[in-house]
């Protein structure tokens, strides 16, 4: 029975090598040709005219508000989360 099993596994073994290693040559060659096409591109320049510098970002400044009358409820706040014996809040 054992020896059956070892043959059993031997052959799936074999069957998986048969129909991967097309996959796995196929995909290394498609890389293989991208890959050279890149160089290619790269090596006469192709990639200058194509690419520019970002222009900065435009930034708005925003003048920070004070929360009104908030100030008892966020030190409340503050204070559980600070304290190591609160689980919940709320």
């Amino acid at each position: 029975m054992e020896a059956d099993f070892n043959n059993m596994h031997q052959e799936v073994d074999v069957a998986e090598q048969r129909l991967l290693n097309p996959f796995y040559y196929k995909f290394g060659k498609n890389v293989t040709k991208m890959l050279q096409g890149i160089n290619d591109h790269v090596s006469k320049g192709a990639f200058k005219k194509v690419v520019k510098s970002k222009p900065s970002a435009s930034v708005v400044v925003r003048l920070e508000e004070q929360p009104i009358s908030l100030e008892p409820t966020i030190a409340k706040v503050w204070s559980c989360i600070v304290d190591k014996d609160v689980g919940i809040i709320g």
